[in-house]
């Protein structure tokens, strides 16, 4: 993409670094999306975490991802070869909800999450999740610990950012995309920017900040 005037952008020579090839890439819709790249150092490699497939929640009438994948290349630009042939597998963590599908999973953008060579790092996940005392669905977003690499990941805060399930709440009923940084005005704190929604069908999004202490990156690091 290149900036073609302020607050516009154009696709210009893009160049393709992944498709939908397996068939749990392909599940709903054939699509994979939702990227989060990071130069992972104790490999040498670029690595891709990637949405895969859509699922359709009713109640919302809206699409999301299912699946999450993972690959990585030489270059920030691919190609990126996968690292794994199946989806990740996270455990659910919830008492009473169902995991339906998850829509990205990034690193926390802090030097206390970043993976190291003992394999420990630190992400967050949304997960769609479904209520099968209400019959609804959700979105929350989950911090996630590693001790494999990455290669697999465990829930540390299941619910870290969720929903209210409170009519008129802004975020009733989903939390979703997001993306984190280190707090420029305060050195131990983070802030998380996220969207939601204020309810099911015919609801409308908009985007929230939240902020959390450093804290909870080390000690989602040292959890056992």
């Amino acid at each position: 993409a290149a900036e073609a005037e302020i607050g516009k952008w154009e696709f210009t020579n893009y160049t393709k670094i992944l498709e939908s090839e397996l068939p749990w890439e392909k599940f709903g819709e054939k699509r994979v999306g939702n990227p989060f790249v990071f130069y992972n150092k104790v490999k040498g490699k670029y690595w891709l975490y990637y949405s895969a497939s859509m699922i359709k929640l009713t109640d919302a009438n809206v699409d999301e991802p299912m699946n999450l994948g993972l690959a990585e290349a030489d270059n920030v630009m691919g190609p990126y070869t996968r690292v794994l042939t199946e989806p990740l597998v996270i455990p659910s963590g919830f008492p009473e909800l169902f995991i339906k599908g998850h829509g990205s999973l990034k690193m926390v953008k802090s030097p206390e999450a970043d993976l190291t060579y003992d394999g420990v790092g630190v992400a967050v996940c949304n997960r769609l999740t479904f209520n099968p005392a209400t019959n609804q669905t959700g979105s929350t977003l989950s911090i996630l610990r590693t001790t494999d690499g990455g290669l697999s990941w465990q829930p540390v805060v299941t619910e870290f950012i969720g929903p209210t399930l409170k009519e008129g709440s802004w975020k009733e009923a989903f939390v979703y995309g997001f993306d984190t940084l280190m707090d420029p005005n305060d050195a131990s704190s983070m802030l998380i920017y996220y969207n939601a929604r204020n309810g099911w069908k015919d609801a409308t999004e908009q985007v929230g900040v939240s902020r959390f202490a450093l804290d909870m990156v080390l000690q989602a690091r040292a959890a056992c």
